[in-house]
């Protein structure tokens, strides 16, 4: 009888230690509920970003644009070069907010409206705030034209048709917005050939 009591004895013991623990991993479970809700508000909702906001805090200057050689080609029935238009420039900040991991996207076209390919950038890994300035970002499709040699094209220059990009930007919970064109310019990078930018908007 003695063994039965203390057994029953115990009982209310185990349901307050079970009761207790429920009440701790609850309080547990309310305070993860508390600190998420505070880091989803701060970092995601306070912290989000138009497509007009982007845009009107980029400025995009200091740009160069020429074609390049992006690789050789050797294949059984051509040997040559290919060279691709690209655009290099900073971003600066213009705008109240800072600026983060933004996403950007160079169209390439001819004038003719055919398009050459895409280059595709995530940029400014780290905040630039209202003022700053980035590093060079360079936007590339990696292709354009081929010929047997780059003197080729020193010899024709006619041949290489006008272009331009559109450049689109995106950060965080952004759409994709517009930014700006640039005509590429018809100088081939260097062959000792100053870059001639032509600073026309394409609209």
């Amino acid at each position: 009888m003695n063994d039965n009591e203390n057994l029953n004895d115990d009982v209310p013991y185990i349901q307050i230690r079970t009761e207790k623990s429920k009440v701790i991993m609850g309080i547990v479970v309310l305070i993860i509920g508390i600190l998420l809700f505070f880091v989803f508000k701060f970092k995601i909702i306070d912290d989000s970003i138009t497509g007009e906001q982007l845009k009107s805090s980029m400025e995009l200057f200091d740009i160069r644009s020429y074609w390049v050689k992006v690789r050789d080609v050797d294949e059984p029935d051509y040997r040559g070069v290919i060279i691709a238009p690209e655009i290099n420039f900073r971003i600066r900040n213009i705008g109240k907010i800072n600026l983060s991991y933004v996403r950007l996207i160079g169209v390439f076209r001819f004038l003719t409206g055919k398009r050459i390919g895409e280059g595709y950038k995530v940029a400014l890994h780290k905040e630039l705030k209202p003022g700053e300035e980035s590093k060079v970002i360079t936007l590339n499709p990696g292709f354009g034209y081929r010929a047997h040699s780059i003197k080729s094209f020193e010899e024709h220059p006619r041949s290489i048709l006008g272009s331009f990009v559109e450049i689109f930007a995106q950060s965080k919970n952004s759409k994709m917005i517009f930014i700006k064109s640039f005509y590429i310019s018809r100088r081939i990078k260097g062959e000792r050939l100053k870059v001639k930018i032509l600073g026309k908007e394409v609209k």
